[in-house]
């Protein structure tokens, strides 16, 4: 009987079938099926991890970043949220290529510092950051093909880890352009105090009733005016003041005045210039006669060459002598006026103490030098630093502009501007002066650092 159950329950057995192992063959072969059958996220999401892990394979080194720029439409050229900057625009540049990652795009965690600050519209041919990226291959290219045409990286430099743009950089090449008739002869009704004769320009600018001190300016703005301003040729007498006055700049000096929120005792007021020259004029197309300004110190603070050349063209144009310089060095505030940033272009930062130094302990690292890039610099200054400039001039005359703003606050200006180069302080107007505007590095009111 016991046989007999034993063979049924084995049969019984034999006859069930084995769903439990077919379900789990199933269920494999259905997974290995669909793992089989294309996934576009999955693809893609793969694609993604693959090119971040490529990116993230590439070593984090320091580089000293050589580039120029044309400063018009940026907001000066250091980060400054949430104005649109030329650094600014290079970081987003930098996060595109792959060489800085988005997390990294704070400028303090890649160690971002830079050898010049330029204001507002203020131009670069050459200029120089340092900072901490990846070395992706064809950094330089793929920077580039991110940066839009008026901003364009040179060269992406290995340095040391301890390298630093600004406190290695040695010093500093500016250059100004303006026109000539910037330089015209003022009227003695504005300037009376000058050596300026009674008999100049008098007819265009009439005396204010009542007024005890300089008169009132009429703004004249005409095609004839502009064409007698294309017309107007500086003359030698001129040049050779102008020499005169930018040669008074040279050497150690307390440039307090040149500057905003500084005072005279103020340690970092004391700049070291090492040459300013006039050029020769030189003609444009479009008749109007232009002069450039070379100017090379060791560092300069802020709006410091702009109003260095608003000085010399005050004491130019009212013929104010050459020693009214020495003066301003002292402890007597006076309000200079900024040039217009229009002109201003920094022509390249100099590292030949840093290269020095470094030469024979890296020697085969390449010198921070802007001379073998000239070919790049030349093209970037001619059609877009160059052709801005001279176009603006044109369209919106803008050093006219200038003069004719400054000229409407003779007041401020005419008690310092005298025969003997004496600052007048008895003739200072009894309610003070209107500070000179401060609005083009968008609200920074950092006095130590470059243009």
């Amino acid at each position: 009987m016991d046989a007999v159950k034993r063979d049924r329950a084995e049969a019984d057995e034999q006859e069930q079938p084995p769903t439990k192992t077919l379900k789990v063959e199933e269920t494999g072969a259905a997974k290995e099926e669909d793992s089989k059958q294309p996934n576009p996220d999955a693809d893609a999401k793969a694609q993604d991890d693959e090119s971040k892990q490529s990116k993230h394979s590439h070593p984090k080194q320091r580089f000293a970043v050589l580039f120029g720029y044309c400063g018009t439409g940026y907001k000066g050229s250091q980060i400054n949220p949430p104005h649109d900057t030329i650094e600014s625009e290079f970081m987003k540049a930098a996060v595109k290529a792959g060489s800085v990652s988005e997390d990294n795009i704070d400028p303090k965690k890649v160690g971002l510092n830079r050898c010049a600050r330029t204001d507002k519209g203020v131009h670069a041919a050459g200029n120089v950051v340092s900072l901490k990226m990846r070395a992706i291959p064809n950094l330089v290219e793929a920077l580039n093909a991110h940066l839009p045409p008026q901003i364009r990286v040179y060269d992406c430099l290995r340095v040391t880890g301890s390298f630093n743009a600004k406190n290695h950089c040695g010093g500093r090449q500016y250059e100004y352009f303006m026109p000539t008739y910037i330089l015209k002869k003022s009227s003695h009704t504005l300037y009376p105090h000058s050596n300026l004769p009674e008999d100049s320009n008098e007819a265009a600018q009439p005396l204010t009733e009542g007024c005890e001190l300089g008169g009132s300016y009429v703004v004249v703005d005409s095609p004839e005016t502009h064409e007698e301003l294309r017309k107007f040729r500086v003359g030698q007498d001129e040049l050779a003041h102008l020499r005169e006055i930018l040669k008074t700049y040279e050497g150690t000096h307390n440039f307090h005045n040149f500057t905003v929120h500084c005072k005279f005792k103020d340690r970092h007021a004391g700049r070291y210039i090492t040459s300013v020259t006039a050029c020769e004029p030189f003609v444009r197309p479009d008749g109007t006669e232009w002069i450039s300004l070379r100017v090379n110190g060791q560092s300069f603070m802020l709006h410091q060459i702009r109003k260095m050349v608003g000085f010399a063209v005050m004491l130019v144009r009212t013929g104010t002598p050459a020693n009214l310089v020495a003066r301003v060095y002292k402890d007597e505030k006076i309000n200079i006026p900024k040039a217009p940033a229009l002109g201003l272009l920094l022509r390249k930062p100099l590292f030949d103490s840093y290269n020095k130094t470094h030469k024979e302990k890296h020697a085969d690292r390449p010198e921070i030098d802007f001379e073998p890039y000239q070919h790049l610099i030349g093209p970037l200054v001619e059609e877009w630093i160059n052709k801005d400039m001279y176009k603006e001039e044109i369209e919106k005359h803008v050093y006219k502009g200038w003069l004719d703003g400054i000229d409407m606050r003779n007041l401020d200006y005419a008690w310092w501007l005298t025969k003997d180069g004496s600052i007048r302080t008895d003739l200072k107007p009894a309610g003070g002066v209107k500070a000179d505007e401060d609005g083009d590095e968008a609200g920074s009111k950092k006095t130590f650092d470059d243009e």
